[in-house]
C-alpha cells in the first residue's frame, strides 16, 4: 500500500478507536457523576461540574484515558506506521493539554494525566515494539541476588 495512504488510514483508524474509548469513559463518568437537570453546557457550568467530580471518578479516568491513548496510538501504528502513531499521539496530547488547562481539575489529576497519557502514547505507538516489549518486560521476574 502507498505509504501516504497507509499513514492516513492509520491516523483515521487510531483516532476512531481513541474517540470511541474516550466517549465510553465520559459516558461512564456521566453515570457516576451526572450533569444537573438544568445543565445548559456553558463553560461556567462545566467548570462547576468538574470541580465537584468525586476523586475516585478522576482516579479511574486517568488510567482509562491512558488505555484509550495507548489503544489509539497502537492502532495507528499497527495499521499505519510510526508517523500515523505520532500524529494520533500529538493530537491526543494537544487535546489533553487543552482539557487540563481549561478546566479546574485538581493538581494531582493534572499531573497524573500529563504523565500517564504521554507514557501510553509512547508505549502504544512511538516506542519500537510498543506494547509487546512492555508486556514482555512485565512478564520477566527480576533475579534475586543469592
Amino acid at each position: 500500500m502507498n505509504p501516504l495512504l497507509r499513514t492516513v488510514a492509520g491516523v483515521l483508524a487510531g483516532l476512531g478507536v481513541l474517540m470511541l474509548l474516550v466517549v465510553g469513559v465520559e459516558l461512564i463518568s456521566n453515570v457516576a457523576h451526572p450533569f444537573p437537570d438544568d445543565f445548559q453546557g456553558t463553560h461556567e457550568e462545566v467548570c462547576r461540574h468538574v470541580e465537584r467530580f468525586p476523586a475516585w471518578v478522576l482516579g479511574v479516568a486517568v488510567p482509562a484515558w491512558g488505555a484509550a491513548a495507548l489503544a489509539g496510538t497502537w492502532t495507528a501504528r499497527s495499521l499505519g506506521n510510526v508517523a500515523a502513531a505520532a500524529i494520533v499521539g500529538l493530537l491526543t496530547f494537544t487535546a489533553l493539554a487543552f482539557n487540563v488547562a481549561m478546566l479546574p481539575y485538581p493538581v494531582w489529576f493534572k499531573a497524573a494525566a500529563l504523565v500517564a497519557i504521554p507514557a501510553a502514547i509512547y508505549a502504544g505507538g512511538v516506542r519500537p515494539g510498543g506494547v509487546a516489549v512492555m508486556a514482555a518486560a512485565a512478564r520477566t521476574t527480576p533475579t534475586q541476588p543469592e
